[in-house]
């Protein structure tokens, strides 16, 4: 039987969730200072320089927590009526795979494999270790819940979900490579003082570059909602499926990472 505490703190996690698109809203106002627009490169005073960290390390110690905190809550699997999660031919089980394939490419390789990165303000990895914990928490949970039946292999949905996660997870590695070139390139031409400057960015050209500025960033939101999907092969969940883990989770991505899509496309222009 599962335990009432387990359920009222993934409720009161999913309620945090529903409402953390709102903190997209501030980031009209205001660029999230790490990157092009770090403190370091940034001529805006709102954020204080002597206030940030080395972004690759940043980086990093940001984005791990949502893979173990998700491989955590699966194991545990708090909202299983037995305590056991699903087994490893289970659908659950691919998509905390596919789950685990992406985290390993965004919090790994591609931050170890970046030539540079421009320091990061400490807000940035503080409210982003947060939001990686609930929703590495929320993931683990609701995929372990048994939510999704040992018939799913059989459901075109899922098959198109995992289609659509695939193609955006090797546009967004795509994309984001071109970035990773423009850097190296970059940093091959600095002189010294440059380099102690901070890194450069440049225009990058190619694939769909040539028609939108962010195509890392929407072949991520393709990614999550194909995942989002095929984890939407649910028979036995009270829930709609738009206020479950997988489709909150696109929902705050687009909303989060929108506005400064918008800021890095005037940046360009």
């Amino acid at each position: 039987m599962t335990s009432f505490a387990p359920v009222l703190i993934y409720q009161g996690a999913l309620r945090f969730f529903q409402y953390f698109p709102l903190v997209g809203s501030i980031l009209f106002f205001t660029d999230a200072p790490h990157g092009r627009f770090s403190p370091q490169l940034s001529k805006s005073k709102v954020w204080v320089e002597k206030l940030t960290i080395n972004g690759t390390l940043a980086w990093i110690i940001m984005e791990l927590p949502s893979p173990v905190t998700l491989l955590y809550t699966y194991k545990m699997s708090p909202l299983s009526s037995n305590s056991e999660h699903p087994p490893w031919y289970h659908p659950s089980t691919l998509l905390v795979g596919l789950y685990l394939v992406h985290y390993a490419n965004r919090a790994l390789i591609s931050p170890l494999r970046t030539a540079s990165r421009s320091r990061s303000h400490l807000i940035i990895p503080l409210v982003s270790i947060v939001f990686n914990v609930v929703n590495g928490a929320l993931m683990g949970s609701w995929l372990s819940s048994g939510v999704l039946e040992q018939q799913g292999w059989n459901s075109l949905t899922f098959w198109a979900g995992l289609g659509l996660f695939a193609v955006g997870l090797i546009g967004n590695i795509i994309h984001d490579e071109v970035l990773l070139a423009i850097r190296r390139n970059s940093q091959k031409s600095e002189t010294d003082n440059e380099k102690k400057s901070g890194p450069k960015y440049g225009v990058p050209h190619g694939y769909l570059y040539r028609f939108i500025s962010y195509p890392n960033y929407f072949c991520e939101w393709l990614e999550w909602t194909g995942f989002a999907l095929a984890a939407s092969v649910a028979s036995n969940w009270s829930t709609p499926l738009y206020q479950t883990p997988p489709w909150l989770f696109v929902v705050n991505e687009v909303t989060l990472m929108l506005p400064r899509a918008l800021s890095g496309h005037r940046w360009y222009h």
